[in-house]
């Protein structure tokens, strides 16, 4: 889901989607936060 929001937000800024490019930048930039936190806690989890 997350690197297709990055598409989609970029189509709109071309577009000149504003508001709604930036709804999914932010979208896609959580989702990938999220993802990066649960890899992080398995690698914390297999160092114990």
């Amino acid at each position: 889901m997350g690197p297709d929001l990055w598409t989609w937000s970029e189509a709109l800024l071309r577009g000149g989607g504003g508001a709604a490019a930036f709804v999914l930048l932010f979208l896609a930039a959580r989702w990938r936060w999220r993802e990066r936190e649960t890899t992080d806690a398995q690698a914390d989890v297999g160092l114990d």
